[in-house]
């Protein structure tokens, strides 16, 4: 905890990692309501359940000296088993206290944090070009999207932002930020099934998936782009809040699903879902059924097992 000049006040910026006290929980909840009544529903109830597990979330807030408001908020979501992946999320200044740097030292913090964990990948969604700025000074490079979209491009969830822009940040073991992400240099393209491994899908999964579906928006494949029908994913730009979605119908039970791992680096390749019970409320389909996702950069061979394995005989 420490001390921070916000110009003409004062406020204490606390690290908290998960489980977060629901004191705490709350007061940050209320906070992140400022996003607007669009985020309530789907992502403010995941950054709930986040809030209460055990590990796989470290956040930094800024509260005001005297009323003990939380006034911004940065946090990060990674997987406590294999924390190399993370996802940025939830940067957030109430508006009285905007232009003071609070979100740049938020941000900054956090992820100094990733980094001292052994995070080497940080993805994150905005549709704000002042936001996009800022995160570029932190590192962060273009991976897919685009801003100002009216023209028929990707848009994320906010109806008020000019489109969405997925950003992403690279530090090697020394810290240094690598200055582009490749895909062909991240994923395997081996074809020995002996490479990889099934998991159970798991909410722990998502930092990768997010950047598994993003990656393959942003490199020209045979296979097109990211596509998965059964969650209403056309392309990468859409497949942060359709996977925070999924999660929330995976805590349900109404989703069950498989991932594809490369054994030694343990990162996520493929993506295989089915809907048990539809929800409408979630339209994460228009009806029940199956549907899987393999990465195109692995080979043939691995592909094969991947639906050998997520066909009901294989499960």
């Amino acid at each position: 905890m420490s001390s921070y000049s916000a110009n003409d006040g004062k406020v204490i910026v606390k690290r908290l990692d998960a489980p977060v006290p629901k004191t705490c929980a709350h007061r940050i909840s209320q906070l992140l309501l400022g996003f607007g009544p669009h985020f309530e529903r789907f992502f403010g109830d995941d950054y709930k359940v986040h809030m209460a597990s055990t590990g796989g979330l470290t956040l930094f807030t800024a509260e005001d000296v005297c009323t003990s408001e939380v006034v911004s908020h940065a946090g990060m979501i990674f997987n406590p088993l294999n924390p190399r992946v993370g996802a940025l999320f939830n940067v957030f200044t109430t508006p009285a206290y905007r232009r003071r740097g609070l979100s740049s030292k938020l941000v900054q913090l956090v992820l100094k944090s990733f980094d001292a964990i052994g995070g080497s990948v940080c993805i994150l969604g905005t549709g704000s070009p002042h936001a996009a700025r800022t995160y570029q000074k932190e590192g962060f490079r273009h991976l897919a999207g685009g801003l100002e979209c009216s023209g028929g491009g990707a848009q994320g969830y906010n109806p008020d932002d000019m489109g969405e822009w997925i950003l992403v940040r690279l530090s090697n073991t020394e810290g240094a930020i690598d200055e582009h992400f490749n895909a062909l240099d991240y994923y395997s393209q081996s074809n020995n099934v002996d490479d990889f491994e099934v998991q159970d899908l798991h909410r722990r999964h998502f930092p990768e998936l997010v950047l598994l579906f993003n990656a393959v928006q942003a490199n020209a494949t045979d296979d097109g782009p990211a596509k998965l029908a059964v969650l209403c994913i056309d392309d990468g730009v859409l497949a942060e809040e359709r996977l925070v979605r999924m999660c929330l119908e995976l805590d349900a039970g109404r989703v069950t699903g498989k991932v594809l791992v490369h054994s030694e680096t343990q990162r996520v390749h493929g993506l295989y879902v089915h809907v048990q019970q539809q929800d409408p409320s979630t339209a994460l389909t228009g009806a029940d059924g199956d549907g899987a996702y393999v990465i195109p950069f692995v080979g043939a061979d691995v592909k094969a097992m991947f639906k050998r394995m997520t066909t009901p005989a294989g499960l």
